[in-house]
Parts: structure tokens; sequence; C-alpha cells
């Protein structure tokens, strides 16, 4: 509890003042909350505070899955001819083991 606590806490720091507008993942962070408060019987202060953190976390998680897949768009469409070269060499590989 404390550890999850701490890491969210940190996330919000972090991300405060970049999150401050409302985001589309408040559902998310809506969903955990029940979730947590259902196990961990948090107060409703506490839910007050955990909101925003979750809010940032998710939107943190979301902008990291987009950078990954631009990441891997990028590297695809630089790396096609060297696809192309490598299925060929394992091709010939293939072909002097028999």
């Amino acid at each position: 509890m404390k550890k999850l606590l701490s890491v969210l806490f940190f996330v919000m720091l972090v991300f405060q003042n970049n999150f401050a507008q409302k985001i589309p993942v408040e559902k998310k962070a809506d969903k955990l909350l029940t979730v947590l408060t259902s196990k961990l019987q948090l107060s409703e202060e506490q839910v007050k505070e955990l909101k925003p953190l979750l809010v940032a976390y998710n939107a943190y998680k979301k902008q990291k899955k987009k950078e990954k897949k631009q990441r891997k768009k990028e590297d695809i469409k630089l790396s096609n001819p060297n696809k192309k070269l490598l299925k060929e060499e394992k091709k010939e590989r293939k072909r002097s083991r028999i």
C-alpha cells in the first residue's frame, strides 16, 4: 500500500502541472479508485487525493504507449531494406545447410 501510494505521489508531483486540464483517462482513474476503495477501504479524503494521481499516471502511460508506437513505425520505415537482406541471408544459410 505504501509503495503504491509513494509511486502515485511521485507521478502526481512530476505531472501535476502538465495535466491540469480534463483528460479522457479520468474514466480509467475512476474505475481504479472504485476498486481501490472496495479492496483497501480508503476514506473519501484519500480518494480525493488519489484521483489526480491516477489521472496523471494513466495519461503518462497513454503518452508512453503513443511514443512507443511512433518509434516502432519509424523503425519499420527505416529498416525495410535491411529486413529484405536478412531474409535473403537466412534463405542462403538454409540452402547451404542442405
